[in-house]
């Protein structure tokens, strides 16, 4: 009898969530141009923030409040959706009566009632206690995130995590709270040109793509302590061209451009920048500089201590065979020294950078290899994939 009972309660309750919201009137539905506002308004409240904390000058935030408001006035003329009408009572009750009929005609034919149910949710849960169902060398940032701000709590001070920190914010899309910790960095430690640039760069994330003052200030930072920084040249001259000074964005392009090798994914965009800035202004589009040459080989009979070649030459290879184990040792770290030597006069080899990366962390000299990882990463455009790689082997240096 209790069984009928619950049954019966059960059903009712299935059939009422079906079709008492087909009968009543329904809301219209949430407007797109609501949510942006929502974030228009969250927008000139960090602002605001920004100001009363002194990361931003009133004066220049003057620009980036203008811009966001003008994004508010817009969203205001979108038309809100249709209001959707009631279904038809006379439906509702045809609904209503169907639904339980037909289910009971289907179990009564294919069902079994006197065979017990199976239990499938305890293998299941078995499985994922034994780690079955969780994927090989994934990385749950936003776990990562978590645990790293809980330990800023107790130290508050430690720079590095912060930057961990920033980066892996980064990572998640939390382009906010990803330049508070940037900024942080930066409280702390003064700041390198990588720093800058990446707090730079999380500014314009967050304010949409659009190059701040904010931000501005924070690349011309970047420059004044790396002249040659690429991410802090590329977005200074989206600024030009957000600004409507499409000659001096383009020129600024094409410079950066001809320093890149062929192989390298932001000259195609760099290229796609140029053309958009030349058709908006009126400007006949300028030919696309050629790639930066590769490095040159070393001729045969080059000098010993030529730093030329990013890794080991035949002569190495062939010496290392008869070498004990203490002079092997030495050469692999003559050879990452080289390898360190080189990337001084060449700051922007992206790969090069990797590998002396890779290189300290098999050496154990594990600060030498997050620092290279740091200067990898700044050469990465926002959203590349290479920067959760480059965050994981950070983490994984940190454990050791």
């Amino acid at each position: 009898m209790l069984l009928a009972v619950l049954f019966m309660v059960t059903t009712l309750a299935v059939v009422a969530s079906v079709v008492l919201p087909l009968v009543r009137t329904a809301r219209p539905a949430p407007m797109r141009a609501a949510f942006d506002r929502a974030v228009y308004r969250a927008q000139l409240d960090d602002l605001e923030r920004d100001v009363a904390r002194g990361v931003i000058d009133r004066q220049e935030a003057s620009t980036t409040k203008l811009e966001i408001e003008r994004r508010l006035i817009a969203s205001d003329s979108q038309k809100a959706a249709p209001q959707a009408q009631p279904v038809s009572p006379v439906l509702a009750v045809g609904l209503a009566l169907a639904m339980p009929a037909v289910a009971a005609l289907i179990y009564l034919a294919h069902g079994s009632p006197g065979v017990p149910a199976h239990p499938y949710a305890a293998p299941t849960a078995e499985a994922a206690a034994a780690g079955g169902s969780t994927a090989p060398g994934h990385i749950d940032f936003a776990a990562a995130a978590t645990r790293l701000e809980q330990d800023l709590k107790e130290h508050p001070e430690d720079a590095e995590k912060w930057l961990l920190l920033a980066r892996t914010l980064a990572e998640i899309g939390n382009w906010q709270k990803s330049a508070d910790a940037y900024h942080r960095v930066i409280e702390l430690t003064g700041g390198d040109a990588d720093i800058f640039a990446g707090y730079a760069e999380m500014l314009v994330m967050d304010a949409q793509g659009i190059v701040t003052p904010a931000a501005r200030t924070a690349f011309e930072s970047a420059l004044k302590q790396n002249g040659a920084h690429m991410v802090a040249r590329f977005y200074l001259a989206l600024g030009d061209a957000q600004a409507g000074n499409a000659r001096q964005a383009i020129d600024g392009w094409q410079k950066l451009a001809a320093e890149l090798p062929a192989n390298s994914n932001i000259r195609e965009e760099i290229k796609r920048r140029v053309e958009e800035a030349a058709r908006s202004a009126g400007l006949p589009t300028p030919a696309f500089p050629p790639p930066a040459q590769a490095a040159p080989e070393p001729a045969p009979g080059a000098a010993a201590g030529a730093v030329t070649a990013p890794g080991p030459t035949a002569e190495d290879m062939a010496a290392a065979q008869n070498m004990s184990a203490e002079d092997r040792q030495a050469l692999i770290r003559s050879m990452v020294a080289r390898l360190a030597d080189r990337l001084k006069s060449e700051p922007n080899d992206l790969d090069g950078w990797m590998r002396l990366g890779r290189a300290y962390g098999v050496l154990g000299e594990r600060d030498k290899a997050i620092d290279a990882y740091n200067h990898a990463d700044g050469l990465l455009p926002a959203g590349s994939d290479q920067h959760g790689a480059i965050a994981a082997a950070i983490a994984a240096l940190k454990t050791k």
